[in-house]
């Protein structure tokens, strides 16, 4: 069923007396808000069907991403918004080139307050970078360029994959130089690593309470992860939207929810009672055949 299907069989199903809605009219229904209800309930009630477990198999997707050694700096001054991007960055002999900005956390960067992300070359040896250390792009320019190492690179799932809502707390994999590598997950309650600015090939990683998959150690190189996510919750929106991924025989337990709601509001406790007991019905069904834990193919980069 579509948005404009599921909304006119909730409508019926309530036993409302409202001629169905079209194509033509769905957007701008006329003749009651009821209409406008409805539809409010139909998806709202699709979205908490997304959110109630995140094993199903539609709110979850293989994500593939490169991702680049990076360092997370504070108190950046870009005093002319030129970003920092393609400049490099000196503090005595240690240089800092960077390749691409990353994840904007907070602050202003014309004020001197910055708090980014930045990509970097691979094969710089990161782990003699320390936190707090003060680096400029070039001295002799008008208005120089200036950062402050902090500590815990990390990389926000919107980078990694603008569908997702949160990686699966499961191994992942990393793909390094043709190579390989399955990271474990550790809890971050369980995470003893501090965010140190140690580099080289990962063998943990953990999501932070910010939000932020962090490695241990850090990248060194540029790698290919390979992981599943949640998705983002769809929200149905045309009258042409079909629910993501669900079988068309599930459809009921949006419609029903969406009754339920519409019960709640006409304060008819029998009519919600049906429209439930019929909700959690399919969402039993969908228990039942729905949560597949994901796990990943056998490696196409082992020779064995």
């Amino acid at each position: 069923m579509n948005y404009l299907e599921l909304v006119n069989e909730a409508v019926k199903e309530a036993g409302v007396e409202l001629d169905p809605l079209t194509s033509a009219d769905f957007a701008n229904p006329n003749g009651s808000k009821m209409y406008d209800r409805f539809k409010s309930w139909v998806s709202l009630a699709w979205q908490d069907i997304q959110a109630d477990n995140k094993e199903w198999f539609f709110s979850n997707v293989a994500v593939v991403s490169t991702l680049r050694p990076r360092i997370r700096v504070k108190s950046a001054l870009d005093p002319a918004g030129a970003g920092f991007a393609g400049n490099q960055y000196f503090n005595g002999n240690i240089v800092i080139p960077v390749v691409d900005e990353g994840y904007f956390i907070t602050g202003d960067s014309t004020l001197g307050t910055g708090e980014l992300f930045l990509d970097v070359t691979e094969d710089q040896d990161l782990s003699v970078v320390l936190a707090n250390m003060e680096f400029v792009e070039d001295t002799l320019a008008p208005d120089p360029q200036s950062f402050r190492i902090s500590v815990g690179p990390g990389y926000a799932v919107s980078e990694i994959d603008s569908r997702i809502d949160a990686l699966v707390k499961k191994d992942v994999n990393l793909l390094i130089d043709g190579s390989e590598f399955p990271i474990k997950y550790v809890p971050w309650k369980n995470w003893h690593f501090d965010l140190k600015n140690e580099y080289g090939r990962p063998r943990q990683y953990t999501v932070s309470p910010e939000g932020f998959v962090h490695f241990y150690p850090n990248l060194k190189d540029n790698a290919v992860i390979s992981a599943y996510a949640n998705l983002l919750p769809q929200v149905l929106t045309a009258y042409s939207d079909t629910p993501r991924g669900l079988a068309p025989k599930f459809h009921q337990a949006i419609y029903w929810k969406a009754v339920a709601s519409y019960a709640n509001y006409d304060k008819d406790n029998g009519l919600w009672q049906q429209a439930n007991r019929n909700y959690m019905k399919m969402m039993t069904y969908m228990d039942r055949d729905l949560s597949v834990a994901p796990r990943f193919a056998e490696s196409v980069y082992y020779g064995g």
